[in-house]
């Protein structure tokens, strides 16, 4: 009985050495092929906390926990750009203005102001804008003329208003910062 135990945990023990090591090799592989696949000459890394300078760097913070933005080519699935910025507010738009907003000012009943926080673009149609207000942003607005697109003036610095002449329709908003 003893030898029977033996045998049994003897072919046990060799069937767990030869699996093991090919599941950690396959592993290795997949790893080896995803590291091969980050080209770092077309990616545009914005990371600061660490020092990423070879695509096996950029593999290993793909790999961790960070909080970080992935752009990815839909035509061929590679990945063109990488930041850890993910934290930082997207521009978000809201129908009042508050003091810290970028704001586009109405100029008629019963059209709303909006208000824009955070960083980003937002591209839509705001009809009968007749100022335009950075807040405590640097920020740039862009407005339909026939059928043109125009910067509303340039990029501006915190606290400017810019009034027009007559109302536009704005079409978008940038804040930078």
């Amino acid at each position: 009985m003893k030898s029977v135990k033996r045998i049994a945990t003897l072919f046990i023990g060799l069937a767990l050495m030869v699996a093991l090591p090919a599941t950690a090799h396959a592993s290795t592989d997949d790893d080896r092929q995803d590291i091969k696949s980050l080209d770092m000459s077309v990616i545009d890394v914005q990371i600061q906390s660490r020092g990423v300078m070879t695509a096996e760097d950029l593999y290993d913070f793909l790999q961790s926990d960070a909080e970080k933005t992935v752009d990815i080519d839909a035509e061929t699935g590679k990945i063109t750009a990488v930041s850890e910025d993910a934290a930082k507010p997207r521009i978000a738009v809201n129908n009042i203005c508050n003091s810290r907003d970028s704001c586009l000012v109405h100029s008629r009943v019963p059209y709303a102001d909006f208000g824009f926080s955070g960083t980003g673009t937002k591209t839509g149609n705001w009809p009968y804008r007749i100022s335009w207000e950075t807040g405590s942003h640097t920020a740039k607005a862009w407005y339909k003329h026939g059928y043109d697109v125009v910067g509303w003036g340039t990029k501006f610095g915190p606290h400017t208003k810019a009034n027009m002449n007559a109302p536009v329709t704005a079409v978008q908003v940038t804040n930078y910062s």
